[in-house]
């Protein structure tokens, strides 16, 4: 066992020991702690606005990052602050005439306002300004009754939750806020019809977005707290992204098994569940792509499953998540599947989101992201980087020193998914799709 597969697997396994700990003595509770945390989403509590918390005396501070200056900080310097500028450009505005021709441009229209201000922003106050983007309530919870309560030395954990504060502390309870619009829900979610129109793909990885945010809080005393041993040994960066990948393949689940329910009207096959890029390649004679190799046991011109929010657990790691959702079931490659295979699996999808959490006890937790298996797509190969960049910052928080084998395989990976200049595809990763 080299330095680098130890390293993964005493950060992995802490991670999982975690979570099995909370499965085990919690059955059936955890979606109900604060991991499933929906801010301002309570039906009685109305959005008041981000200038409620901009105060000089509050949060509104002249020192970035320090305590006290939280909402100058994210002001400043967090993108979420410019997710309203976003639907004001040029080419948001040409993906609204994609969709709705002149009849409704971007930054009024309900579907993007829903992420790039907040799920109910038309559930608010007069003096809450869209403007403002994804602020402080977005992420936080309604704050028309916590508010006032939410500054004194008193205020419990349980008034917090009653009064419709979102649970943050917690890396379970960050994860599932963000999913809501990085994954996205039934109400509101990036289908192909809008990626057809220029919207990019989502392809969310939790502890990598994380870790690219302008922090408004304490990072090493939130390192410390959101580690299983505090101080002695950082693995915040292991739980980030197991927490992360669960909560991501949770989502992504949820909203498969809505967008494959007959009930809920939708249009089957919903392509934004598929491999964009097994359809959108070059077509050129003599390309990989035309080998009969590649193409195996799957028939020629079928669907191919979007693999990215399970890309790193293998075939086999899967026990306790039914594999017939999991690992691409054969009415994902039918374009006209009855209505029943749909249901089936609509229900399969719903169970294995119910379940996921238990598959943290798969052996890929144990052994880490280990070595990526030749032909691996592009997806697979991203999400094998990222996990890896987590396991250097890992080093870095443990004050370990560079690990020489686990900067080669980052340097060859990077090389190998970054997109050429001028392409929003891969070129050079040539997996199996």
């Amino acid at each position: 066992m080299n330095r680098r597969t130890a390293i993964t697997v005493g950060l992995l396994i802490s991670a999982a020991l975690l979570v099995m700990a909370v499965v085990r003595h919690r059955p059936g509770q955890l979606q109900a702690q604060p991991v499933e945390a929906k801010p301002g989403l309570a039906p009685a509590k109305k959005l008041i606005g981000t200038t409620s918390c901009s105060a000089s005396v509050c949060h509104g501070g002249s020192d970035l990052g320090k305590p006290f200056s939280e909402a100058t900080t994210w002001r400043s310097l967090d993108p979420h602050a410019r997710a309203y500028d976003t639907l004001l450009t040029q080419e948001s505005q040409t993906i609204a005439k994609h969709l709705w021709r002149d009849k409704m441009p971007a930054h009024e229209a309900p579907l993007c306002l829903k992420c790039h201000v907040h799920p109910e922003y038309d559930r608010a106050r007069p003096n809450f300004r869209k403007q403002d983007g994804v602020g402080c309530e977005s992420c936080h919870g309604a704050a028309q009754d916590w508010l006032t309560p939410h500054y004194r030395a008193n205020w419990k954990d349980a008034d917090k939750q009653a009064l419709g504060l979102a649970h943050t502390k917690s890396l379970a309870g960050r994860a599932n806020v963000c999913v809501k619009c990085h994954v996205g829900t039934p109400d509101a979610n990036v289908d192909h019809d809008l990626i057809a129109a220029g919207h990019p793909a989502l392809r969310f990885e939790f502890a990598t977005y994380f870790a690219n945010l302008p922090p408004h809080w304490d990072v090493a005393k939130d390192k410390r707290a959101n580690s299983t041993n505090g101080a002695k040994a950082i693995d915040f960066e292991a739980r980030a992204w197991v927490i992360g990948q669960l909560a991501a393949a949770e989502s992504a689940l949820n909203l498969l098994a809505h967008r494959a329910d007959p009930a809920s009207a939708k249009p089957w096959p919903e392509l934004a569940e598929f491999d964009c890029f097994a359809c959108h390649h070059d077509l050129q004679n003599g390309a990989w792509r035309q080998t009969k190799q590649r193409v195996g046991a799957r028939r020629p011109g079928s669907l191919v499953w979007n693999s990215w929010y399970f890309a790193i657990v293998s075939d086999d790691s899967i026990q306790t998540t039914p594999p017939h959702v999991l690992l691409d079931p054969p009415v994902f490659h039918d374009f006209r599947p009855k209505t029943r295979a749909r249901a089936e699996l609509a229900k399969e999808a719903r169970h294995a989101a119910a379940n996921l959490r238990l598959a943290v006890t798969s052996p890929w937790l144990s052994g880490g992201p280990g070595q990526l298996e030749a032909g691996a797509s592009w997806d697979q190969a991203t999400k094998h980087y990222l996990a890896l960049l987590s396991l250097r910052q890992q080093g870095k928080d443990n004050n370990q020193p560079p690990d020489a084998d686990l900067e080669r395989q980052i340097a060859k990976l990077r090389a190998e998914v970054t997109l050429a200049p001028g392409f929003n595809s891969p070129r050079q990763v040539k997996g199996k799709n």
